[in-house]
């Protein structure tokens, strides 16, 4: 118990003396995650504070925070603490991203070697893409997105390869909270234009990116699905304007489409039916925001 308790200690300490209130207390909050999933039946807060080495208030106070945010839950009847749901959806995410690399690298080497282009998977995380791993080409361009990076996903082929195929209630809450800034000169920043897209992706099965998150550069996304026919991650193919005129895109969209078809099958997915969705909260959000917008900006 004493050498758990310097371990919490140590872990708690950046080396140098000086910390803020801060990270100290995200440290402590973390090494309050850490014991609790250390332990199935849960802990009692006395357990817990005695655990970690901290006063039961603070050991109190921290986890009061975590659990406003899912990430502890607190049992009634046996007054004992254990991880939230929020916790394990963290964790389900970084999994699911794991295993996308490590099955998913064979297909996009595969798809490299078809296009002889830069192909990504990349995961949505809240409202932005995540890109979480990268099979280069030969001539790949230095400045393009690396694994890591974030963009928006209403401005890249992944994103609206993925958006396609939400519920109509998570679509609509996207168009009802998110900004469509405009990037480039050509994003789609008018939510009613960005529906109909969203439609023709699901149509055709692969969305397309026409310099709309980078000047210069285009895009070839198909999503992934998982067992639920929902869509999990994106693969994509990238590359300058000049290699992929518009002219091409249409002949890239089914070699992803048949990318993402192959990873949907390695994890144990399913895909969905390409029939068009009844996106009716999604129709009334879009003309309610263009509205809004061209009585905000009139025409001269």
């Amino acid at each position: 118990m004493a050498a758990h308790k310097t371990r919490s200690a140590a872990r708690r300490s950046d080396g140098t003396g000086t910390r803020t209130g801060q990270v100290q207390s995200v440290r402590r909050a973390l090494d309050i995650l850490e014991e609790l999933s250390r332990h199935d039946g849960g802990l009692s807060l006395s357990e817990l504070a005695r655990h970690v080495g901290l006063p039961a208030s603070t050991t109190h106070r921290l986890l009061t925070t975590l659990e406003s945010q899912r990430y502890v839950a607190f049992d009634q009847r046996s007054t004992r603490w254990s991880v939230g749901l929020q916790s394990f959806i963290v964790g389900a995410t970084f999994s699911r991203a794991r295993d996308l690399v490590r099955l998913g690298r064979p297909v996009m080497k595969m798809l490299m070697e078809e296009a002889r282009e830069t192909v990504n998977i990349s995961i949505a995380d809240d409202n932005r893409l995540v890109y979480v791993t990268q099979v280069e080409a030969a001539h790949a361009l230095s400045t393009f997105a690396r694994p890591g990076a974030q963009v928006p996903l209403y401005s890249s082929a992944s994103g609206k390869a993925m958006m396609a195929y939400w519920s109509d209630q998570d679509l609509s809450r996207y168009l009802s909270t998110v900004d469509l800034s405009q990037i480039t000169a050509k994003t789609i920043s008018d939510p009613a234009t960005l529906v109909e897209e969203l439609r023709q992706v699901r149509a055709q099965g692969f969305a397309t990116d026409n310099e709309e998150n980078c000047t210069g550069i285009r895009c070839v996304a198909a999503p992934v699905f998982d067992e639920c026919s929902e869509p999990v991650a994106a693969i994509s193919i990238s590359g300058p304007k000049r290699r992929l005129p518009k002219e091409r895109l249409p002949d890239l969209g089914p070699q992803v489409c048949g990318a993402g078809l192959r990873m949907t099958q390695q994890i144990g997915g399913c895909r969905a039916e390409p029939s068009l969705p009844t996106w009716q909260q999604v129709f009334r959000i879009a003309k309610n925001r263009r509205g809004r917008v061209e009585r905000a900006h009139p025409a001269a």
